[in-house]
């Protein structure tokens, strides 16, 4: 197997009860077709009580350090709702492309996302800080 037939299998996502509930309700006033595939890893998530989430799951008002392993790149963000995104800031949507890519992994977790601009990227959970 190569290393990145590694990467295309599913991933394990977690998300927790709350954040379940605030996304539902965007996704479906969304057409979006990040909605749809924010959607689509919903649907495979294991949904927890809030209070079961783990500490390092990435969850909505997470900060995230992930590794774009095509670049070697760390990039730290904040996922937060589309209303608080603010890229100065460092807050990305969940309904951005890194946003939905990164919601529900833990760390260590690793996911290959298609971009906007076609390509495919590879991320990897460094760490996580719950908000």
């Amino acid at each position: 197997m190569t290393s990145l037939q590694q990467h295309t299998e599913p991933v394990s996502l977690i998300v927790g009860t709350a954040d379940y509930q605030r996304l539902m309700p965007l996704i479906r006033a969304s057409d979006l077709e990040l909605a749809e595939a924010l959607d689509e890893e919903l649907s495979r998530a294991d949904i927890v009580a809030q209070n079961e989430l783990p500490a390092d799951a990435v969850a909505i008002n997470s900060t995230v350090t992930y590794r774009d392993l095509e670049t070697k790149t760390d990039t730290t963000v904040t996922v937060v709702l589309p209303a608080e995104a603010d890229i100065a800031e460092k807050k990305i949507s969940v309904l951005s492309p890194v946003g939905v890519a990164l919601l529900g992994l833990r760390v260590g977790g690793r996911i290959q996302w298609p971009m906007p601009n076609g390509k495919n990227k590879i991320f990897e959970i460094l760490a996580v800080q719950q908000g």
